[in-house]
């Protein structure tokens, strides 16, 4: 799959997925795993909530994360699904719990595939998005990796940004001034693509050239702040 601009295309691959998210591409595939046992996961986690899983939402979830609660398998679980439902899935008003079907929290959970799992949806997501409905149809994947995906890879000269790795870590907050500087120049899906960056140059602290990383860091603290 790739972002077609009128530059060229962005590759929505793996790889990319590591360098938006940093998670694992590890061996075991998430969704090809057999479906656990009519998955304690699921139950064990269900029970935090005073409610049926169908009515959880992010809220609840996020205060089981940053309350006072102990990093245990729980812990893991709101993690998992609070990443899986917000990052990966928006099933609109219900919980996809996918992810405590098939994935075992008793291994090493850097063991899974988590950067296929994100493009599994991806791909399952445009399969079934018509974006010609005359209905309201929203988009439900996983619109902040393709969002971050076309920022870190394309240039555009008056927002600068230090292109680190994973991009999640840097570039957030920058989403809503990259996206409001290019509709004022009607320029979405005009601009230049960067070059492909080498292995080596991704473990750098920033990978820009040195004359243009000269004004980057305070222009952007400058945009965060309006």
């Amino acid at each position: 799959m790739v972002i077609k601009t009128a530059k060229g295309d962005i590759a929505c691959d793996r790889d990319a997925v590591y360098d938006v998210f940093g998670i694992t591409k590890g061996e075991t595939v998430i969704l090809y795993t057999p479906s656990l046992e009519k998955s304690d996961f699921v139950t064990l986690w269900s029970k935090q909530f005073q409610v049926s899983s169908k009515f959880v939402r992010n809220k609840m979830v996020s205060s089981r994360i940053t309350g006072d609660f102990p990093a245990d398998k729980v812990f893991i679980m709101n993690v998992l699904m609070l990443f899986v439902n917000t990052m990966v899935i928006s099933s609109g008003n219900r919980y996809n719990l996918d992810v405590l079907h098939h994935v075992d929290l008793d291994v090493d959970l850097r063991s899974y595939d988590w950067c296929g799992f994100v493009l599994h949806y991806l791909k399952l997501s445009k399969q079934y998005w018509d974006r010609n409905s005359p209905y309201r149809n929203p988009y439900y994947g996983p619109a902040t990796f393709l969002c971050l995906l076309y920022l870190d890879r394309t240039k555009c000269d008056s927002l600068p940004v230090i292109r680190e790795r994973p991009i999640f870590k840097n570039l957030v907050g920058l989403m809503k001034a990259r996206e409001n500087k290019e509709v004022a120049m009607c320029s979405f899906g005009q601009l230049d693509l960067f070059p492909i960056v080498s292995e080596k140059e991704k473990e750098d602290e920033g990978f820009f050239a040195n004359d243009e990383l000269k004004h980057v860091s305070s222009y952007s603290k400058e945009v965060l702040l309006l």
